[in-house]
């Protein structure tokens, strides 16, 4: 009896030291509710580091060591229940609690199949989880693939948004090991390889960043294999020709070749990359070149070169954090051939008038880029990050325009060509301090970009009217007479408790930019001066914005509010006849937003904001200098018009229909504008003298001005309703919008309004109901009105669009994807209906060890309908504009992919911008 009495109080002790302990984290391990749980196990993942907890008392799992900022994973288990992985943000100065729950164990008997619906969506708590189990992975699929199948998750290029809220962090198990690209990760993880996807609210981000918006999300990728280290390299050779008759310039043979090469490891990754290719993909992404969503009617000749070095120190407290080093060149050579049918709606003795164009372009685009960043520790509370660039480009650019403008009162036809040759080299630096003292952060930042005038030759020629030839034979030169430059300061200081949700930031911002306008022009017959479009402008624009930040809970509702001016001056330096004219403009910048969300239900969510903003005159829009370039179409600014103010009311509606993803989403807008910038054409019927500015205008030209004008307004109503279909595999979603629009405009000194009214929307059905099959089909819907209030004339267009996707294994091997699209366009103006049916499909094998290899062929449009016509009605006139299409080819391709796993997958090298 004395023995076990001795054996209680060296228990009770133990247990009270344990629970007087300051804990970093408990979690809470509950089963279904009135279910007891044993037998608890918990361990906390900083990457592929496991952290056992110190003691477990009954379901808790208390932690108090090697735990600081950054996101972990949790996995919790008990007795006879599934393990459950979970995410947790945390922060050096806080002590956190989270519980999770765990699920039942299915068991399968020897006579009895127990068969239940995966969840492909499910909330816990704030934060949403996607189940890859849920949706087919075929062969290939990466990361990218299972979120797309996902209900609420939209991926346009480099762009994710889960319901409405957009991403901008990838983490996979934890770390952020792909860059800050979201959509590096999706296109490097192997599906097979993802356990779970999580999204949540990545407030680790915003608190380091004091003056980052609410709302800026991440995802997580929970893989199974924990690894350190690994080697991604591909390697792609295609040949192909185009299909269609063969027509010069059409660009019959088609072929691509390159490779990209990829090393990670946990703080060291490099990159190479070497791609060559005439298919239209100025990428050496594999994942552009073996797709088939779109058919690019440009022609494009495409070349890039480049290496990357990236060295991170994570556990580094002070000193160099991160080092990047980078190298890309990159060419672009493109081919366009474009036509565009104008009809105007009746004006005065005006009773009709049409404008046809032609533009044949033809262009290259050459650039070197050296790039190199890093970012220093100064202790747990303070970091300063730098980052160097500086470009080389070298652009030549050819554009023969041929216009046929014909009305009741004029014709005209001419023929201009341009041709740009320019250079220039551009340099950007900047750095930024964020620091926090308890409570109180301040961030200071500066940015530099100094670059040289792009030097070009415009040469118009051959222009006739009525049938009379005119030579014009007039050279412009636009060249470099001093560089542009741009600096930008910016410094806030305020207090932020991210516990409370507060914060209250003091900001100010500055912005100085340098912006040269010059051209010499001469009659290249006469060698007189053009001294109508001879000039040498300078442009100095400040902007000066203070504001004040605030935001903080009023109970459950969440106020966030923006209070700010921005005072602009615009310097307008003419060097050639010493005169110098300025403009001071003075705009609010205001913002006030409250937002709300129930405690029951934390993906449900209201909020409501009005904003006013200003937008300021550019130079072009207010000198008063003529252009007339192009002798048709003349522009000449306005250095009387004011800022342009908008006002708008937003609410956004988040209303969740259950806990596995369901969801409706409502936005409404309206704004209203004040001192619009409108443009202000006037069409000339017969030459005209214009005293003012001591100009001829000739017959069939048109001068544009600008001018400010009331009553410009604009609605509009979003709806999304998202409903997975668990029991069938499957997901729907249909999108209604509806909008109106307001605008005034002038023509012919004619003060006239422009209303158009649409609504639309989109029905999207995925299933995954058939093995080794994804299928997917979008219809989209839209109606269009537009009228004017002084024309008689009115416009309705009807669009009607019908997509259809499928992907199927058809064997271990071999694999198949296809997409086919419908399209109508009905003009009632004209009673004139477009269709066009497109079919583009992907088709190949995989073979050798783990199936790395593939040789497939890609074929787009095989029934050549495409036309890339498009039909669209705008203030007094509606267009038809339509492109050759070059993009019409059929390509054999082969790739192998090497992949050496050690730890996780592969890191990648970045995207390439021309």
């Amino acid at each position: 009896m004395k023995q076990v009495l001795t054996l209680t109080i060296i228990l009770l002790l133990s247990l009270t030291k344990a629970t007087a302990k300051d804990y970093k984290l408990t979690v809470n391990v509950l089963g279904p509710k009135g279910v007891k749980v044993e037998n608890v196990k918990v361990a906390v993942y900083f990457g592929n580091t496991a952290l056992l907890p110190d003691t477990i008392i009954g379901n808790k799992a208390l932690f108090s060591n090697y735990l600081y900022s950054g996101v972990y994973n949790i996995e919790a288990t008990a007795k006879n229940f599934e393990t459950v992985y979970d995410t947790i943000m945390m922060s050096n100065d806080r002590i956190y609690q989270k519980t999770i729950r765990l699920e039942r164990r299915e068991y399968t008997l020897p006579a009895l199949k127990v068969k239940g619906k995966v969840r492909a969506v499910v909330y816990k708590g704030d934060t949403i989880q996607f189940n890859p189990e849920a949706v087919n992975k075929l062969q290939g699929d990466m990361a990218r693939e299972i979120l797309m199948q996902m209900p609420g998750v939209e991926i346009n290029g480099n762009s994710i948004s889960i319901y409405g809220n957009k991403v901008e962090n990838t983490y996979v198990d934890g770390k952020k090991i792909f860059g800050d690209q979201p959509t590096t990760a999706l296109d490097h993880v192997e599906a097979d390889n993802v356990v779970r996807i999580q999204a949540f609210e990545d407030k680790k981000e915003k608190e380091d960043e004091p003056q980052k918006r609410r709302g800026a999300w991440a995802l997580n990728i929970i893989t199974a294999n924990k690894m350190v280290n690994s080697m991604d390299a591909k390697v792609l050779a295609a040949g192909g020709k185009t299909l269609g008759d063969k027509i010069p310039g059409q660009h019959n043979t088609r072929y691509a070749a390159g490779g990209v090469m990829n090393f990670f490891s946990e703080e060291l990754h490099y990159s190479a990359k070497l791609m060559h290719n005439n298919e239209n993909v100025a990428s050496t992404s594999d994942l552009r070149f073996l797709q088939i969503e779109d058919v690019n009617p440009s022609y494009s000749k495409n070349s890039c070169a480049g290496v990357g070095f990236d060295r991170n120190w994570n556990k580094r407290k002070k000193g160099l954090k991160k080092i990047n080093i980078g190298y890309q060149w990159t060419r672009k050579e493109t081919d366009a051939l474009t036509q565009s049918d104008t009809e105007y709606s009746p004006f005065d003795n005006m009773k009709w008038r049409t404008n046809n164009q032609t533009n044949k372009t033809i262009g290259t685009d050459s650039r070197h880029t050296f790039s190199t960043s890093a970012s220093f520790a100064l202790g747990a509370k303070a970091h300063i990050n730098t980052s160097v660039s500086q470009q080389f480009a070298d652009n030549n650019n050819t554009s023969a325009q041929h216009i046929t403008d014909n009305s009741n009162l004029a014709s005209v036809r001419g023929t201009t060509v341009n041709t740009s040759n320019a250079t220039g080299d551009n340099t950007n630096a900047a750095i930024s301090l964020f620091q926090t003292i308890g409570k109180l952060k301040y961030s200071l930042s500066a940015n530099f970009t100094r670059g040289n005038d792009d030097k070009s030759r415009q040469h118009a020629d051959s222009t006739s009217t009525q049938g009379t030839t005119m030579t014009v034979n007039e050279l412009v030169d636009i060249n470099g007479f001093d560089r542009n430059h741009n600096i930008a300061l910016a410094a806030s200081v305020g207090y932020s408790d991210f516990k409370k949700l507060q914060k209250c930031f003091l900001s100010y911002k500055y912005n100085n930019s340098r912006q040269h306008l010059s051209q010499t022009a001469w009659n290249t017959l006469t060698g007189e001066a053009d001294n109508v479009n001879t000039y040498h402008y300078v442009a100095l624009t400040q902007t000066h914005n203070p504001a004040l930040q605030i935001e903080t809970p009023i109970g459950r509702p969440f106020l966030s509010a923006t209070l700010g001016m921005r005072h602009t001056i615009v310097d307008d330096d003419n060097r050639l006849a010493t005169e110098k004219s300025s403009y001071r403009f003075n705009m609010p910048d205001i913002s006030l937003n409250m937002s709300w969300s129930p405690k029951s239900s934390p993906m449900t969510s209201f909020s409501i904001a009005y904003n006013i903003s200003g937008t300021t005159p550019d130079i072009i829009q207010l000198r008063y200098q003529l252009d007339d370039t192009n002798p048709y179409w003349l522009t000449i600014g306005n250095p009387m018009l004011r800022p342009q103010t908008t006002h708008s009311i937003t609410t956004l509606n988040n209303i969740s229909l259950n806990s596995h993803g369901g969801m409706v989403m409502v936005n409404a807008t309206a704004e209203w504008y004040r001192n619009s910038i409108v443009s202000k054409e006037t069409y000339y019927t017969a030459d005209t003298y214009l005293p003012d500015i001591d100009y001829k205008a000739r017959q069939g030209s048109t001068i544009s001005s600008f001018e400010n004008v009331n009553d410009g307004n604009r609605q509009n109503l979003f709806a999304n309703i998202i409903m997975p279909l668990s029991a069938l595999r499957s997901s729907a979603s249909m999108v209604l919008t509806a909008s109106r629009s307001s605008f005034p405009f002038y023509y012919n000194d004619q003060l006239d309004k422009s209303i158009t009214t649409a609504f639309g929307g989109n029905i999207v059905l995925g299933t995954s109901l058939i093995p080794r099959t994804r299928v997917n089909l979008t219809t989209v819907f839209n109606t269009s009105h537009t009228s004017n209030q002084k024309s008689d004339v009115t416009n309705r267009i009807n669009t009607l669009n019908v997509i259809a996707r499928a992907e199927t294994d058809i064997t271990r091997h071999l694999f198949l994807k296809a997409k086919y699209q419908y399209t109508m366009q009905h003009n009632r103006m004209s009673e004139s209906t477009e269709e066009e049916n497109i079919l583009n499909i992907y088709f190949g094998v995989r073979f050798l060890k783990e199936k790395r290899a593939e040789l497939s062929v890609t074929a787009y449009d095989l029934l050549n309908s495409f036309n890339s016509r498009m039909v669209y009605t705008e203030q007094n006139f509606t267009r038809t504009s339509m492109q050759t299409n070059y993009g019409r080819f059929v390509s054999l391709n082969f790739t192998y992919t090497f992949r050496k796993y050690k730890s996780r997958n592969s890191w990648s090298g970045g995207n390439i911008d021309w």
